[in-house]
């Protein structure tokens, strides 16, 4: 519930809404806020922007805000009954008010007891020393999630409103999502925290549909992080995706266990700081602080290649063994690289086109949209960056669509097609363009069948 969607944005699928504040359309949004929100719940996982929380989850617009970023409480609450009657499980309500409403509590407190599960944003009159009470409406109902917004350091955001209907926390400060006209940007505040809430309340919902809006709330609570905050500043903690979805289906966490140690200079033993571990095959890594420490936390057990990095050194590979609730120690000694450095690549004289591979995304079944990646590469084998190409989509033998686009850093640009229907895709490449290349005018053998 927010100022709207905007539903042409090629990282965004939104599957239906409503206005209820004004004679605007939902699928457009003036103010940008609500575009903003969406995109943390839901940004499509796809090879374009940002990746929200719950990039499969069914996204609805409903407008309950203006352009200008106010609403009534009538505007709001019909927004709630719509969403109930249309049957939505999963309410994000980033928007709030200093003053109580009756009507607008009875409204939450109906659609909470009707198994819908309502999360809003605590609000921003917070103060830096985070004192006083002062959670915003409707969070401060006890039907609805008061959510806080947490910095990249796991502390409060300054502006985030405390008190003791704060619920959860989670990410607030300068986060970058979905704007209107196919953009991103960066906005703060419990606005852009609740959407973090309301995503993992759909991914834990999603891994057991038959649980309740009562036992999903109690998850959050009962997986949140402990951040070492004052409750008043960050209720059961900070929600957690991983945990919450793992105790949705009821499967024991796997055990873990830590690496931590030392990378130093091999030469004279000085630590080396901003050196990279990182465990092989996994996404977990760490960067060593001033003294050259690091630790790497909640490795699930088992035995993996552990790589310490550094410029100007050469890498490091040893073997740990990760035991549950046990911290291995593994330290480094890193070896300075020599001065000579390695030649450049020799330049190509003639571009072709490497590749042509085709994805999809959006939709209930996650194809309706069709993308077309085109890799580029010269002779000596460097990807070309900053080549123009155009394509001819066929589809069934009979051209689709055309488009022209510009290869980034890896060689590569991809051409988004919405709402392709069915059938048998080819792409021909009809033109590139690279500075002191010529283009060998082939192209791949390519089909994908939709």
């Amino acid at each position: 519930l927010d100022t709207g969607i905007d539903e042409n944005h090629e990282d965004l699928t939104v599957s239906g809404g409503v206005t209820t504040v004004d004679d605007t359309y939902w699928g457009n949004d003036g103010n940008g806020h609500g575009t903003h929100v969406a995109g943390t719940v839901a940004a499509l996982d796809n090879t374009i922007g940002v990746v929200g929380v719950a990039p499969y989850a069914s996204l609805y617009a409903v407008k309950v805000l203006s352009d200008g970023g106010s609403g009534s409480v009538s505007s709001v609450v019909a927004g709630i009954e719509w969403s109930v009657s249309e049957g939505i499980p999963v309410l994000n309500m980033s928007l709030g008010s200093s003053s109580d409403s009756q009507t607008l509590r009875d409204a939450c407190d109906a659609a909470y007891s009707a198994g819908h599960l309502l999360v809003a944003s605590a609000g921003n009159s917070g103060n830096p020393g985070g004192r006083g009470d002062n959670v915003g409406y409707p969070a401060k109902y006890e039907s609805v999630i008061a959510v806080a917004s947490s910095t990249i350091n796991d502390t409060r955001s300054s502006f985030s409103s405390t008190g003791p209907d704060v619920e959860l926390i989670a990410p607030g400060s300068s986060i970058l999502s979905t704007i209107p006209g196919n953009d991103y940007g960066t906005k703060s505040g419990t606005s852009m925290a609740s959407p973090h809430v309301a995503g993992v309340a759909a991914l834990a919902w999603a891994a057991n549909n038959s649980l309740s809006n009562v036992e999903v709330r109690q998850i959050l609570r009962d997986t949140a992080e402990d951040l070492g905050l004052s409750s008043n500043h960050q209720g059961y903690g900070l929600a957690r995706a991983d945990l919450a979805v793992t105790a949705a289906t009821g499967a024991e966490p796997a055990p873990t266990g830590n690496i931590s140690g030392t990378v130093t200079d091999s030469h004279d033993g000085s630590a080396i700081a901003g050196a990279t571990v990182s465990v092989d095959g996994t996404s977990f890594s760490a960067t060593t602080d001033g003294n050259g420490n690091y630790t790497i936390s909640d490795i699930p057990v088992g035995t993996y290649n552990v790589t310490a990095s550094a410029d100007g050194y050469e890498s490091q590979t040893k073997e740990a063994v990760v035991n549950e609730n046990q911290t291995t120690t593994l330290n480094f000694s890193l070896a300075a690289k020599d001065d000579e450095t390695d030649p450049e690549p020799e330049p190509g004289t003639t571009v072709t086109v490497s590749a042509i591979t085709y994805s999809t995304s959006g939709g209930r079944f996650n194809d309706r949209h069709l993308h077309v990646t085109v890799a580029l590469e010269d002779d000596a084998g460097n990807p070309v960056a900053d080549a123009s190409v155009s394509i001819d989509l066929y589809l069934d033998s009979s051209v689709y669509g055309s488009a022209t686009g510009t290869t980034g850093s890896n060689g590569t640009v991809t051409f988004s097609f919405n709402n392709a229907p069915s059938g048998t895709y080819t792409t021909d490449v009809a033109d590139v363009t690279a500075d002191g290349l010529t283009w060998d005018g082939e192209t791949p053998p390519n089909s994908f069948e939709k």
